[in-house]
């Protein structure tokens, strides 16, 4: 391969995992990164890690403890008539 293949290989790499980490804060956290954090887990990505350290690692964050989840389609917050 030569230096120009394997520039444009790991600028694919980077699009993907700059991609997977964006949709992994929008399913998780219903938000898009900061730039600090999509190049904290994009770097984790570049470092070996996997999709599964990646969804963990933002699973842990207080945040997502925090972010209910969305509700089920067809119900309401509050009762439309009083029992």
């Amino acid at each position: 391969m030569t230096y120009l293949g394997s520039a444009r290989g790991q600028s694919r790499r980077d699009a993907c995992t700059t991609t997977t980490t964006k949709a992994f804060f929008q399913q998780y956290l219903n938000r898009k990164p900061t730039d600090a954090e999509l190049a904290q887990y994009v770097g984790q990505f570049k470092a070996g890690g996997s999709q599964r350290d990646v969804q963990e690692a933002i699973i842990n964050l207080p945040e997502y403890a925090n972010t209910p989840p969305p509700r089920a389609p067809g119900t309401v917050s509050v009762a439309l008539y009083p029992l």
